[in-house]
Order: C-alpha cells, then structure tokens, then sequence
C-alpha cells in the first residue's frame, strides 16, 4: 500500500516537474524575442523613411499575397535583413563579447 501510494507520489511529482521544464523552455526565449520587437517598433516609429522603404521591399516580394515572409524570401529582401541587423546592432539584448582589443595583458573590470 505505502508503495503504491509512493509510486503516485513520483508520478505526481514528474509530471508537474515535465510541465515546469516546458513551461520554462518555452518562455525562456520570448523576452529577448519581445525586447527586439519592442526596438524594431521604436526604431519604425522614429524613422519612418526606413519602414516604407521596408514595407515597398515587403510588397515587392510578396506581391500582396496576403502571407507572411519566410526564409525562402530572405534572399530578396536585403533592405529589411540589414533592418533586422541593424536592430540587434543598435539594442543588443544580451551583451555579446569583449572589447576587440582584449588580450591576455589586461584584467577585465569584472572578473
């Protein structure tokens, strides 16, 4: 009896613990996801020169085919994958590497 009643315990316990790792493995990726969209807006707002130039490629490609870009489009969309770039560029989400004239001679600030 105490076994069996054991035995649910565990499975009880694996499946909320299988549930958490999903849960976290699905949102560990939306707030760098969101912080980039967020930018990628501000940026449109405060150059809209560039988000019509966007939007004309945009047309241009999809021919108003009412469907969303995909990677097979990318090819043909240079002005908005230098946007993309230029958005991670400009607000980068995490930090990404050390000065470029770090060497061995030098300490840096954090360690």
């Amino acid at each position: 009896m105490l076994l069996v009643r054991f035995t649910e315990v565990l499975i009880v316990l694996f499946s909320m613990v299988l549930n958490f790792t999903d849960t976290m493995r699905t949102e560990a990726g939306t707030d760098t996801t969101l912080a980039s969209v967020h930018t990628f807006i501000l940026a449109m707002l405060h150059y809209p020169e560039v988000q019509r130039k966007a939007q004309a490629e945009l047309d241009r490609v999809l021919h108003h085919d009412r469907r969303l870009p995909g990677f097979e489009d990318q090819a043909d969309l240079p002005y908005l994958t230098a946007v993309m770039k230029e958005v991670l560029r400009w607000q980068p989400v995490a930090p990404i590497g050390m000065p470029c004239d770090f060497n061995r001679n030098q300490r840096c600030a954090l360690m």
